[in-house]
């Protein structure tokens, strides 16, 4: 699983997932470019 919520959320992988992840940690994300 890619560290980073957001790389999946364009390629739609798991919406559920990264959806969570989303939530625990918004801001963490962020700062997580890759």
């Amino acid at each position: 699983m890619p560290s980073s919520p957001i790389s999946l959320l364009p390629h739609g992988i798991d919406t559920n997932a990264n959806a969570t992840k989303a939530e625990i940690w918004p801001k963490s994300a962020i700062l997580i470019p890759i």
